[in-house]
């Protein structure tokens, strides 16, 4: 399928814990080639009892932002703490927990989470949980955000949000429904 979103998806790269505890070197070598030095990286949790269709865990395991790819070291010791993270849940299937890494989003004047339904009764609103202040990524999704905001949109509104950042994030949201086909969505953004 193919289609075109009018937003941007850092660049990525993923792997499992298995393959950590296999080629944990030529995980490294990936990483330097993917990500240049003068960027920071994001390496996330992704467990598979993570963000699914009955639960999210948002904030279970763990994510850390501003890595170097210029330190070996650091990069195998933020992995390792992703690792470690993972014993404290998830041991069913520990092997297949993936760690994702990604080009860390620079220049951010609006972060925050959006779902395509209400969490609670599965209204059909779009709501969105902000920070357009601070320029950090982590507010929301941390909890530890002082200034946050909330938009509701109910998706059967027949006006588009006047402003221009909400209106985007609607339109990607109405977008992410159709590809996914999948009404409840739970969607970070930056």
């Amino acid at each position: 399928m193919k289609f075109s979103l009018p937003a941007r998806i850092p660049s990525l790269y993923f792997f499992t814990v298995a393959d950590w505890k296999e080629k944990s070197s030529d995980i490294l070598r990936q990483i330097t080639a993917t990500f240049p030095g003068d960027k920071p990286i994001v390496i996330r949790s992704s467990a598979i009892n993570e963000d699914t269709l009955d639960s999210s865990l948002a904030g279970k395991y763990k994510s850390i932002l501003h890595v170097s790819t210029e330190s070996e070291s650091v990069v195998t010791a933020t992995i390792e703490a992703i690792v470690k993270s993972y014993e404290n849940g998830g041991q069913e299937r520990f092997d297949e927990h993936e760690i994702l890494v990604q080009e860390e989003v620079q220049d951010v004047v609006m972060s925050g989470v959006m779902f395509t339904a209400d969490v609670n009764s599965g209204a059909p609103y779009i709501i969105i949980n902000y920070d357009d202040a601070t320029g950090a990524t982590d507010t929301v999704t941390s909890g530890s955000g002082q200034a946050l905001k909330i938009f509701h949109y109910c998706k059967h509104a027949t006006t588009a949000p006047l402003n221009e950042r909400l209106c985007k994030l609607v339109e990607v949201a109405r977008l992410l429904e159709n590809i996914t086909q999948n009404n409840a969505l739970d969607i970070e953004f930056a």
